[in-house]
């Protein structure tokens, strides 16, 4: 909503000269149809560059990419303590796939090498596109040369105004982006994945089977989901 409302001159003469998209290369099929558009609708104005640290499902067994770079315990799974309880593993996941990927893209187009400072005196405004349902992630950046805005907070839009906005201008409610095998997902979606994408629900499922006992540096049995069962079983949880 905040890019196609900046296309579309809503803030006046205020207008990100890009808009940066950091891929996991694990998202539903659906976020890559809807940015496919984005771009169709609105590239020639505000361009949209991809970036991405690599694909996250398989950093995440530990296996690709280069040694080291990161770690299998990035994800918030959940774990099965030895007293029975239901422990979490620390997130890291925004940082690594999300944060540093366009922090990196920005310092590159500001033209600032690897390892170098930002010039004094340079200024960069990122927007966030979060709305007032998530006003609690809200954050200033780490870094002096970097103002971050948040435009439809300022504007008090909630997330059902922004898909009355779109479909005022003959759009449709975008996805949810977010990973094919996030712990954070709910029931709900969890059950519309296995509906309407069986296939991709199905990628999750191998990946949970994955995470059980194979992680490095892990005693404790690891989950997706948040009731320490399997995920192929996750529509027995409403008769549980």
């Amino acid at each position: 909503t905040l890019y196609l409302m900046a296309v579309h001159g809503e803030f006046g003469e205020e207008r990100p000269s890009v808009a940066i998209f950091a891929d996991t290369q694990w998202e539903p099929a659906e976020v890559y149809r809807w940015l496919d558009e984005l771009e169709m609708l609105g590239g020639a104005v505000i361009p949209i560059h991809r970036v991405t640290a690599g694909n996250i499902r398989v950093a995440a067994l530990g296996r690709g990419g280069k040694a080291g770079s990161y770690r299998s315990v990035s994800i918030p799974l959940y774990i099965a303590n030895d007293d029975g309880s239901r422990g979490i593993i620390r997130r890291q996941c925004t940082r690594d796939f999300k944060i540093n990927p366009i922090q990196k893209e920005t310092r590159r187009l500001l033209g600032v090498e690897k390892g170098k400072r930002v010039p004094k005196g340079t200024t960069v405004e990122r927007w966030v596109g979060i709305s007032r349902d998530e006003a609690s992630r809200m954050k200033p950046s780490r870094d002096k040369w970097e103002i971050v805005r948040w435009p439809l907070i300022e504007r008090d839009m909630t997330r059902r105004d922004c898909v009355t906005w779109l479909a005022a201008r003959g759009n449709g409610e975008p996805p949810k982006s977010a990973c094919l095998g996030c712990p954070f997902t709910g029931d709900d979606r969890w059950r519309a994945l296995k509906a309407n994408s069986p296939a991709e629900f199905a990628d999750a499922v191998a990946f949970d089977k994955a995470i059980r006992t194979g992680l490095p540096g892990l005693k404790q049995n690891a989950f997706v989901h948040d009731s320490l069962r399997p995920l192929d079983e996750v529509e027995d949880r409403k008769s549980t």
